[in-house]
């Protein structure tokens, strides 16, 4: 094949198809398919035959510089219209292209000349309208130009009411100016560039109008056809199909010549007829298509008689006959209905070339909120969405803003560009919040849209809502041996002895009933009280059998106990109704007092549980494979827990299990546990001072991660919510 001119040159390199020809309504390019996953086409004749051969039953167009297509030649003119008779802007025009006594008024005549305003204008597919005239020709083009703006919103009225009958809506992107006005180019052709199709073509493409994401009308001021299109024979359905401005696909043109300007006052439209063409149709695979491009199912725009064999059937009502595919069944359907043809082929109503809405699609972002959480941070989605499904691709950036709110206190800067696919609607995007344990009023951020793209800004502007949740009426507290206090979510921090020098170090710590404050207890029984906790009293001066192991505190906040490793308990303005000293067969490790405040429970490493006051009995826990270290009643007073070195536990009452380490590798073993407001969990606090939740306590941090100067010993928890 030998060279050809930019728009028919050689399309070797396309992955699914080899352009073979051209033909239409004068034009079409002939695909035919190079494998199993080739889109769909045809092939007409052979174009690796002969000269003469290469088209079949089509006419063999010799193009400038040996190059060639296929084409079954210019249509007839319309009835009663004398393609030689120059178009006269005060004359009206007499005759239709297809007869048609109901004329279709909303395309007779469009009375706003304005074509419909997309983005710039200018960016993405458009369709550029064009007048041109041979050299040796007078020029008309200052006369012409408005007649043109009216016909091109003629021909885009043609496309919205078909589009109308299938619940859409679609125009014409028209190249347009600053007034939303189609732009018409002036392009002078040779005084052989006006002849036919061919030396058209080539003179246009020498001039750069080869752009794939233009499809170009050109009103010639020549007498010699009426209309003619170029366009591919591609039905794959994809949005890469050639006729929907691939970029590996040469511009396609529609040619009206000077007699058939003006038939739009007449309720007909050459340049919508040759516009549709120009999008990809009619299919010869579609139900109802005649192989050079037309349809037989008239009335229709697209259907007539195009060959002597072709039979045209009246299968919808005359009324149609202004319009596209009066059955949306073989070219052009707006809604996309599932089944059928078009499921499976090219719908031109899907073509980059038309809009979706009457203006750029509405794009807005809506608002969110979320609780801010307290550790780490968690992402804010919010969601832009575009009004309705568009045929172009649309994007828009968005970026953060501090409000109440503060980047990088409260939240994360982010900021990024969406794009929306055509037929895309629905985007998110995140923001993370930081989370903390603050008590403070709900924050603000917002969400700004910028710079859209093939769309129009409704909403730009969007609030992110951080929702406090601080009280959370959870926290706690752990316990080094130096007096070190680590307070995590409701659990405040209120001192510590880690400035103080020592005697013994510190064992165990038990908060106040209010959460506000908290003792801590030393190994020899000092007593160290913070916040709201008083002193009551404490073992310091005492000469102790066995050094004390823990303490609790009275549920009136009026007292406290210590117990010792031998199981002695010392009473500080609390009920003292027995002590499990010379009873345990292995050391005490802790005490835990009923709701009542009149009983407590001794606890010792070998699982022995013994009761004093109004403590329930509950027996041994049997045999252990790890000591126990720690204990903790329920809320209620009527059950207890019992924790092992390896985090097993053990449950009696009403205290419900709720999980346990006993399967876990831990790095440190288990050193104590407190239990949740509500009693419905627990949490579990190793050496290291890791916090393992379960039921219902929350997990706020731990000192996992920290270089500890002394090991954990104890944990308490608040034990309501905070007011």
């Amino acid at each position: 094949m030998r060279s050809r001119p930019p728009l028919v040159r050689s399309l070797a390199a396309f992955p699914l198809a080899v352009a073979v020809g051209l033909f239409g309504l004068g034009l079409d390019w002939l695909l035919t398919p190079t494998g199993p996953t080739a889109g769909a086409g045809s092939l007409v004749g052979n174009p690796f035959g002969p000269p003469g051969a290469r088209c079949g039953a089509l006419t063999e167009l010799h193009l400038p510089d040996g190059a060639w297509a296929c084409s079954h030649g210019a249509d007839p003119a319309p009835p009663g219209v004398d393609i030689h008779r120059r178009f006269d802007s005060g004359q009206a025009r007499a005759g239709l292209l297809f007869p048609d006594p109901n004329i279709d008024q909303s395309t007779a005549a469009a009375k706003d000349p304005n074509a419909h305003c997309y983005s710039d204008g200018q960016s993405g597919d458009r369709v550029q309208a064009i007048y041109a005239r041979a050299s040796d020709h007078t020029d008309q083009y200052s006369t012409i130009v408005p007649y043109i703006r009216k016909w091109a919103a003629e021909a885009d009225a043609v496309f919205n009411q078909s589009a109308a009958e299938s619940t859409g809506t679609r125009h014409i992107r028209w190249q347009t100016d600053a007034l939303c006005q189609p732009t018409v180019d002036h392009v002078i052709l040779s005084p052989s560039g006006d002849d036919d199709l061919a030396h058209t073509l080539a003179e246009l493409a020498a001039q750069g109008y080869d752009r794939a994401d233009r499809k170009y009308v050109v009103w010639v001021d020549a007498n010699e056809l009426c209309g003619v299109s170029s366009y591919y024979e591609d039905d794959r359905t994809g949005l890469d199909n050639f006729n929907n401005g691939n970029p590996t696909a040469p511009a396609t043109v529609s040619r009206i010549d000077n007699g058939c300007w003006g038939l739009g006052s007449q309720g007909e439209s050459i340049e919508a007829h040759e516009i549709m063409h120009a999008l990809g149709s009619v299919m010869p695979t579609a139900p109802h298509s005649t192989v050079l491009g037309h349809c037989t199912d008239g009335a229709d725009r697209m259907c007539y008689q195009d060959q002597a064999t072709v039979k045209v059937d009246v299968v919808c009502p005359s009324s149609e006959e202004a319009l596209f595919d009066c059955h949306k069944d073989d070219y052009f359907n707006a809604s996309s209905a599932p089944g059928g043809y078009l499921a499976g082929h090219w719908n031109t109503a899907r073509s980059a070339f038309l809009a979706t809405s009457d203006g750029d699609d509405p794009l807005g972002i809506a608002g969110a909120a979320i609780p801010e959480g307290d550790l780490d941070t968690k992402p804010l989605t919010f969601t832009i969405s575009l009004a309705v499904p568009s045929n172009q691709t649309a994007t828009v950036h968005w970026a953060t803003a501090d409000g109440t709110a503060v980047a990088g206190q409260d939240y994360q800067a982010a900021s990024g560009d969406v794009v929306f696919a055509p037929g895309e609607t629905v985007k998110t995007v995140s923001v993370k919040i930081i989370g903390d344990f603050v008590t403070e009023p709900d924050e603000d951020f917002s969400v700004n849209l910028s710079g859209p793209v093939n769309a129009v800004l409704s909403v730009a502007t969007a609030k992110g809502i951080i929702l406090n949740d601080d009280p959370k009426g959870q926290g706690y507290w752990l316990v080094a041996s130096d007096g070190g206090v680590f307070s995590y979510a409701d659990s405040t921090f209120h001192g510590s002895t880690g400035g103080i020098k020592l005697n013994q170090p510190i064992v165990g710590m038990a908060p106040t009933p209010s959460g506000l404050g908290y003792w801590m207890v030393a190994r020899d029984g000092g007593i160290f009280s913070f916040g709201d906790a008083t002193f009551h009293g404490s073992t310091g001066g005492i000469k102790l059998n066995q050094p004390i192991v823990g303490m609790a505190a009275a549920p009136s906040g009026s007292g406290y106990w210590m117990v010792a490793a031998d199981g002695g308990v010392f009473a500080f303005d609390a009920p003292a109704p027995g002590s499990a000293a010379g009873r345990s067969r292995a050391a005490t490790v802790a005490i835990a007092p009923t709701s009542t405040g009149q009983g407590y429970w001794v606890v010792s490493a070998d699982g022995q549980i013994f009761n004093f006051g109004d403590a329930a009995p509950y027996g041994l826990t049997g045999k252990l494979s790890q000591p126990i270290v720690g204990a903790a009643a329920t809320a209620s007073g009527q059950g207890l827990w019992l924790v092992a070195r390896d985090g097993g536990i053990f449950s009696f009452g009403d205290a419900g299990f709720f999980g346990s380490t006993g399967a876990i590798k831990l790095n440190q073993p288990i050193v104590g546990m407190a239990h949740s407001p509500t009693g419905n969990g627990y949490w579990l606090v190793a050496q290291d001072g890791g916090i393992f939740s379960f039921g219902d306590a929350g997990f706020f941090g731990s000192t996992g991660n920290i270089k500890l100067n002394k090991p954990i010993n104890g944990m308490g928890a608040l034990p309501h919510a905070l007011s």
